[in-house]
């Protein structure tokens, strides 16, 4: 079964959920195990980097694919509502975009060769989780930005 269709019928709060257990956390948690048993000082940097934008993606990433279900699910309009939008819909979604470039140029930067086996297991699950993320979380979030009306 591809992992894609893991999480494509899920809905947007449920996908959150399913992407801090299945990959945020772990990928903090193998990079932490993994740096610590490495002697390459790039390597090591590389791979607290992509520990760090994970970090920050549950950190402001998941708070906001909340309250955007909530919303969508609310039936809530944004174009009803007064003012400013200060959520940051499309900052969060340019965040994703610079963040898998920087993940992909990381994973360039990590020499497999001095723990092949923990260095492959890392790199399969942030492949995967950037895999799903570009597959399968962006188009849930412009189908909820759309679904409220999202102006940019």
């Amino acid at each position: 079964m591809e992992i894609r269709s893991t999480y494509e019928n899920l809905v947007l709060a449920q996908l959150a959920d399913r992407l801090n257990t299945d990959f945020y956390q772990p990928v903090i948690e193998k990079c932490e195990q993994t740096v610590v048993q490495l002697v390459i000082t790039d390597s090591q940097e590389a791979i607290m980097s992509i520990r760090n934008i994970i970090d920050a993606r549950q950190q402001s990433l998941l708070s906001y694919l909340q309250t955007l279900a909530e919303k969508s699910s609310t039936g809530h309009d944004c174009s009803n509502c007064p003012g400013r939008c200060d959520m940051g819909h499309a900052q969060h979604l340019m965040d994703i975009k610079e963040s898998h470039i920087a993940i992909n140029s990381h994973i360039s930067g990590i020499d497999m060769n001095e723990l092949p086996d923990e260095l492959q297991q890392l790199t399969n699950l942030v492949t995967n989780l950037v895999r799903i993320e570009e597959q399968v979380l962006v188009p849930k979030i412009w189908d909820a930005q759309r679904k409220i009306n999202v102006v940019s």
